[in-house]
């Protein structure tokens, strides 16, 4: 699904969808691509479960699946709360670690010689915090 609303195109199909049910000519009109192109982005849209194509006489009518977007505000609800647990997790744990640094300054670590550093006693140690001003043992 994701994959499908990437697009550009794709996501300007679903705004006009989300105003009205169109016909596909109607839904070609605005895009300055080829038919075929749109017909392309239609079976994409799709195919993810977004749009629907119902046949209304010679029209194939075409209507948004909101009930698929759904889902995906579901998956993305889900992660945000996963990752935003998890960055106040990281954040507190460094606030405990390192104190109030009084701003977004971090301690910056850097194996010697650029390699691959060995065990943790081989890693520098920092002697100030800052993004500009770290000194290193």
């Amino acid at each position: 699904m994701f994959h499908a609303l990437a697009d550009p195109t794709r996501r300007a199909i679903l705004a006009c969808l989300a105003e009205a049910e169109a016909t596909f000519g109607v839904l070609s009109e605005p895009f300055p691509i080829s038919l075929a192109a749109v017909s392309k982005h239609l079976a994409m849209l799709e195919r993810a479960g977004l749009v629907t194509r119902a046949a209304r006489g010679r029209e194939r009518v075409c209507r948004m699946n909101p009930a698929a977007l759904g889902d995906a505000r579901a998956w993305l609800e889900f992660h945000g709360r996963f990752w935003s647990e998890c960055l106040d997790a990281l954040d507190e744990l460094v606030r405990t670690t390192f104190g109030e640094s009084g701003g977004t300054q971090w301690p910056i670590w850097i194996p010697r010689h650029h390699s691959t550093p060995g065990p943790i006693g081989e890693w520098p140690t920092c002697q100030s915090i800052g993004p500009t001003n770290a000194r290193f043992s």
